[in-house]
């Protein structure tokens, strides 16, 4: 039974992207409690901050891969590596000129962003520059992830975090404090790109050979609302705290916030496990059906056993994690995690939806878009009064984005 489980191609996939880039997620929780223990709660705040700036700017980055991961999908063979290396060169060559646009407008508004967050303007710009690592980044790995290459991609993973952790820890020690943690994630996304590079280099040694990509600015246009909608909810709420709190109580809920999205970071590689398969069944529905209910079950599962302990064991959790500074806040990640929860289910099913290539009823995805970021809003906005009833607030959010999420998808159309 158990053998038959995982021979299962998405089993077996998941398998390996949920242990590699849990790892992943791992080095790059640990990346927070350092920053938390070696900051002050304040420069922790800002950072978390920044780091929601930088969820924002990787709206590029999921989009991006999620794109080329569905071309790459379709000519992953041996005999097919001459259009894979035009695939490469084509995005490459498209990513660094939005990049260098989206940065120039960018630093055009970083004085408004940094009056507004109190924020360093130097800090905010040096943010910026990890636009041109998540345009380019996620070509590589689109790649690996088409071609179902998962465990390069996760060493890719791997490699970022690490040395991510090892120089921001160093800089922070030497006095650098979160300009030093910046700098080190710029860093690290430019050596994720060369070395994801090494990971293909095998279409170094074919011609390139032209290939059509046909619908891809139609199709890409739908990847980017999509998955912009799911990470604009997901960085909302330390962007609104930290706007309507002190730097101190936002430093505070910046942990709460880590701590819920340890069940959307922890489950994603199911999700980027599953598109690359599902894309290949778009024309058997009910093949496709099975890996997305596979993929359900295994989110639930990790989901269920994380809020498990999130209810049970909360201040041994937060204590253990971040330290005593922070054991205020224990009390309610049961809250931020459930809200989290939800959320991985609508990114669930999102990506299952657009690996069908189902058309999007663009009037009523517009509202939809509008509805959620608004819900997200409204209900953060207006909850103030305490970090409890701001948690609150973000899980019922996010339960009525999933329940808008469902009636959404049901109206796309093969």
């Amino acid at each position: 039974m158990i053998k038959k489980i995982l021979s299962s191609e998405i089993v077996k996939g998941s398998l390996i992207l949920f242990l590699m880039i849990n790892f992943y997620n791992f080095l790059n929780y640990l990346f927070h409690f350092s920053m938390a223990r070696f900051l002050t709660i304040a420069e922790y705040g800002i950072l978390a901050t920044l780091m929601s700036i930088i969820y924002l700017i990787s709206i590029s980055s999921e989009s991006v891969q999620t794109i080329v991961t569905k071309y790459a999908s379709r000519i992953q063979n041996g005999e097919n590596s001459g259009k894979i290396r035009f695939l490469f060169r084509k995005f490459s060559g498209k990513g660094m000129k939005i990049a260098l646009v989206v940065f120039g407008l960018y630093v055009f508004i970083s004085p408004i962003i940094s009056s507004l967050l109190g924020i360093n303007i130097f800090l905010i710009i040096l943010t910026g520059t990890t636009v041109f690592g998540y345009f380019l980044v996620p070509i590589g790995r689109g790649i690996l992830q088409g071609t179902k290459k998962f465990y390069t991609l996760g060493s890719n993973y791997i490699l970022e975090a690490l040395i991510k952790l090892v120089l921001a820890i160093a800089l922070v020690f030497i006095g650098m404090s979160v300009f030093g943690s910046i700098f080190a994630i710029v860093i690290s996304l430019f050596a994720a790109f060369v070395l994801s590079i090494f990971g293909f280099r095998y279409i170094y040694k074919h011609d390139k050979e032209r290939l059509e990509i046909q619908g891809l600015y139609s199709y890409g246009f739908s990847v980017f609302v999509l998955v912009s909608s799911i990470l604009i909810i997901l960085s909302m709420d330390m962007l609104i705290a930290k706007i309507i709190f002190t730097e101190d109580v936002a430093g505070k809920y910046a942990v709460a916030s880590i701590i819920g999205k340890m069940i959307f970071f922890g489950t994603f590689p199911i999700s980027k496990a599953m598109f690359p398969l599902t894309s290949e069944k778009e024309n058997s529905e009910k093949e496709a059906k099975k890996l997305l209910v596979k993929s359900l079950a295994m989110l639930l599962f990790i989901a269920v056993c994380t809020l498990f302990i999130f209810a049970f064991f909360p201040k041994l959790f937060v204590l253990i994690l971040f330290s005593k500074k922070y054991l205020e806040i224990s009390s309610f990640i049961i809250f931020t995690g459930t809200g989290f929860t939800f959320l991985s289910i609508s990114n669930l099913l999102l990506i299952y939806s657009l690996s069908q290539n189902r058309k999007i009823v663009w009037s009523k995805a517009g509202v939809y878009i509008v509805f959620i970021i608004l819900v997200e809003f409204l209900f953060l906005i207006f909850s103030a009064d305490s970090l409890a009833t701001y948690s609150l607030s973000l899980m019922f959010a996010n339960i009525i984005i999933f329940i808008s999420t469902l009636f959404f998808i049901k109206s796309w159309r093969k």
